[in-house]
């Protein structure tokens, strides 16, 4: 059983790698609406409610409440970090104060209005007794036009403060009816002029749809201004999210596959990422005792007997045991591992630094491939992008490799022209981690082109291109092809080019690994299809239903194993409950009481017993 101990360890871990996770995802997101957020803290910061007659005139028919209809899209409905930058940017310039409404909260205006006045003044307990809810639902009867004495206070708030805005934002403005904004931008409107509201509405569909919900009469009073938002690459989102540090498990390709194709719905939308993100981090670090071994520092002490037994047990792991027992040399390590702690905890710790560092040699192989293709796609209007998020699917998968497209991306680079080819290695030698030979490549082709500041072709290509020769035999022209010989300037370009390709060529084959076949993979790589339905939701009538099929599985007991025979065979050693359960599923949609009982004390009648023996066991 794990220790307590361990269990807050895993704890602390899985806070840490997604603290690493969550403020890069959530600044990639926000930079995205950067401009759409600098634009409505701009309309809001603008309004002056102290000199627009239209806002203090309390007579006035005219009167109108100021109101941002951000279209957001589909794909960004739910994302509440647009909201709360949009409010911690006009925070810097003002005093405010924001409410925000959720559909799980409010339904009816009555609580709505007691959700307004609590967040705003700070949840004061005051406002919750019952005696308030009579007066708001007083005034919403009658239209908002009497001054209940929840708003009263909030007003004697606003003043008391000096807050110049109230904003109300409703980032999922589709999830309300149209009767409740309408009625409770009536009341509102009816406040104006003492509280000064602002109202946020976030639109996923489109702004016509959305005022068609309210009234002529409400909308008459919304002094509206249109916001809209561009959507956000859901390729850069999850190439944010797919190169973790030293502590975090890095995707599979089956999860990866899964979380692209739910994220590309225009149901889900972008902020599915980092909720896909955070559910997979916690599924791995809650339900996996061994990923307590993704911090680098773990200490060995502490870990319980459990730990190492389950490493001992992974398929890897064991893979890598009959790897060291073919050499007698390496028989004692072998030895050591399956029977010294201290042993196995160092081999787990360098086991996992090494994998995370051969992962990271894969992306750097995926970023080469992606530079080479988009060279390539701005060269030639032809070729077609793969994803990056393809990419790494193949690559996490073992399938890139040998894939045709690293096939086609090396014959690619055979046929570039000195240009292509300088731009390309000066790329791939700015990496952090360059391919070695690349530079003394570079410098040559500089010295090539400098000598020949024409564009040079490489033999490679010239023997794809063919020359028309005409002949006149016999008062007849023939046309004959033939190969274009390179010059002595085009075989030294082409000497370079064979050498960057075998540099490419060895350097994808050097990091093109193909991931589980990696040591300790099952700790590293998360790679369930399912985390919700295989860790968090319990499937009792499964377990039972496989408990009654196979009680071996769970007893783990000599009568109950059938030694490699047929499962479904019965025996009469088998729990009682077991063997009625499957005759059971034997039986037809009709179930003969008297045959089930003949054949239930078949399967358990022994010759060694006699007739009184037998009816006392079965029953």
């Amino acid at each position: 059983m794990e220790s307590s101990e361990n269990v807050q360890s895993r704890l602390d871990l899985f806070e840490s790698a997604w603290s690493t996770r969550e403020k890069p995802l959530h600044d990639r997101i926000s930079t995205s609406h950067v401009d759409t957020i600098a634009d409505v803290a701009k309309f809001i910061q603008s309004i002056d409610f102290t000199d627009s007659l239209i806002y203090l005139d309390t007579n006035s028919k005219d009167r109108k409440i100021p109101a941002g209809l951000i279209l957001l899209g589909s794909c960004v409905a739910t994302d509440v970090g647009l909201f709360s930058s949009i409010i911690n940017m006009v925070k810097i310039k003002q005093r405010v104060a924001a409410v925000n409404f959720e559909f799980a909260q409010i339904t009816k205006v009555k609580a709505a209005l007691k959700h307004i006045i609590r967040y705003a003044t700070d949840q004061d307990s005051d406002l919750n007794n019952d005696g308030d809810d009579e007066e708001l639902g007083d005034e919403h009867q009658q239209g908002g036009q009497n001054r209940g004495i929840g708003l009263q206070k909030l007003q004697e708030y606003v003043q008391l403060h000096s807050l110049e805005k109230l904003i109300l934002s409703f980032q999922d403005s589709e999830a309300f009816e149209g009767k409740f904004l309408s009625d409770l931008i009536q009341i509102l409107r009816a406040w104006s002029d003492r509280i000064p509201f602002v109202l946020l509405f976030g639109i996923s569909t489109s702004i016509d749809i959305f005022k068609d919900k309210l009234s002529l009469d409400v909308t008459s009073h919304l002094r509206s201004v249109e916001f809209s938002t561009d959507l956000v690459d859901s390729e850069h989102v999850f190439q944010a999210t797919v190169a973790p540090k030293i502590s975090c498990p890095w995707l599979g390709p089956n999860i990866s596959r899964a979380i692209l194709q739910r994220g590309n719905d225009q149901a889900k939308g972008i902020s599915y990422f980092s909720r896909a993100l955070k559910y997979m981090y916690m599924t791995h670090f809650f339900a996996n005792p061994l990923s307590i071994f993704l911090n680098p520092y773990f200490r060995r002490e502490t870990l319980d007997r459990e730990h190492y037994e389950a490493v001992r047990n992974l398929s890897s792991f064991q893979k890598y045991i009959e790897k060291l027992l073919e050499t007698d040399r390496n028989s004692k390590v072998a030895r050591d591992l399956l029977n010294d702690k201290v042993c196995l905890a160092n081999t787990i710790r360098i086991e996992i630094i090494k994998g995370h560092k051969s992962l990271e040699r894969l992306l750097q192989a995926l970023e080469v491939i992606s530079k080479i293709q988009s060279l390539l796609l701005s060269k030639s209007k032809s070729k077609t992008l793969v994803p990056w998020s393809d990419l790494y699917i193949l690559g996490m998968s073992g399938k890139l490799l040998l894939s045709p497209i690293l096939r086609e991306t090396l014959l690619s680079i055979k046929k570039m022209s000195s240009e292509n080819m300088k731009e390309l290695l000066v790329q791939l030698s700015a990496l952090e981690q360059a391919i070695p030979s690349l530079p003394s490549i570079l410098c040559g082709l500089e010295t090539l082109t400098a000598i020949h500041p024409d564009p040079i072709r490489s033999s490679h290509e010239i023997h794809h291109r063919k020359a028309l020769r005409t002949k006149i035999v016999a008062q007849k022209v023939e046309l004959s092809a033939h190969s274009l010989t390179p010059s002595n300037q085009d075989r030294s370009y082409s000497t370079l080019v064979d050498r960057a390709h075998m540099a490419l060529q060895n350097f994808f084959q050097e990091t093109l690994i193909t991931p589980q076949s990696l040591v300790l993979h099952e700790i590293l790589i998360y790679d369930l299809k399912s985390p919700h339905r295989d860790v968090f939701a319990p499937k009792p009538r499964a377990v039972v239903e496989r408990a009654l099929s196979s009680p071996h599985d769970y007893l783990g007991c000599e009568c109950c194993d059938f030694g490699g025979e047929d499962n479904g065979a019965l025996m009469g050693s088998q729990p009682a409950l077991a063997v009625l359960y499957q005759l059971y599923l034997e039986s037809g949609s009709i179930i003969n009481m008297a045959d089930l009982w003949e054949a239930f004390s078949a399967v358990l009648r022994t010759e060694a017993e006699d007739e009184e023996g037998e009816e006392a066991r079965v029953l």
